[in-house]
């Protein structure tokens, strides 16, 4: 049986706030070969998550793989 491994890159950024004096912290997931125009998803975690918790890595992960970037930030619910 064949398999192959499939790596996904994520890129830690800081995105500033306007009004505010912090920024949030963000990861964003991506494959190598993702279009430069490929669609964008914002996941953002619920019930006290944030973005290095498994739940929300996972979740990043699956759509990554379907060459879609996604951002996963640190917004607890």
């Amino acid at each position: 049986m064949f398999s192959r491994v499939i790596s996904i890159f994520i890129k830690d950024s800081e995105i500033p706030m306007i009004n505010d004096n912090i920024s949030l912290k963000g990861s964003i997931y991506f494959k190598l070969k993702t279009p430069e125009r490929a669609p964008f998803i914002i996941n953002i975690s619920g019930l006290g998550n944030n973005r290095n918790s498994s739940f929300v890595q996972y979740f990043s992960e699956i759509f990554a793989l379907d060459e879609y970037y996604v951002l996963a930030y640190d917004h607890r619910g």
